[in-house]
């Protein structure tokens, strides 16, 4: 499927797995606020790779595909989404003060970004493959 896919898929990986660390830390404050900062960072890095390399290439791709349009311009609406909570729930935490609610919060975040991650791959990564074939 080709080596951004397979480094997409990694990625994707390593961002469960920073998620689900967060649920299971025994750590105070500070330890949880370390490891936000750290899946923030992550997070970014991977969607500014998809936004240089996956996405530019499905949309080039769209620009002859009604359906792929469609497509990509519905799951860009969900990012936005998507990335606005993210920010938010980011800003909430990974300052000093409560960490009231943190574990539900972190839940709707996990669910939120698994939601998209599962989508890209499903529909983005499908795509791209196919658009990589026929260039």
């Amino acid at each position: 499927m080709g080596k951004l896919i397979n480094e997409l898929r990694y990625e994707h990986r390593m961002i469960y797995q920073l998620l689900s660390s967060l649920r299971d830390l025994d750590g105070g404050p500070e330890d949880i606020r370390k490891l936000l900062l750290a899946a923030r960072q992550r997070i970014m890095e991977h969607l500014r790779k998809e936004d240089t390399l996956l996405y530019p290439a499905l949309s080039k791709a769209a620009g002859r595909d009604k359906i792929l349009y469609e497509k990509l311009d519905k799951l860009e609406a969900e990012m936005a989404v998507t990335t606005a909570r993210l920010d938010r729930f980011f800003n909430k935490y990974s300052k000093s003060g409560t960490l009231d609610n943190f574990i539900g919060d972190l839940n709707s975040i996990y669910s939120l970004v698994k939601d998209r991650l599962q989508k890209e791959e499903l529909y983005l990564f499908t795509e791209y493959a196919a658009c990589s074939n026929k260039e």
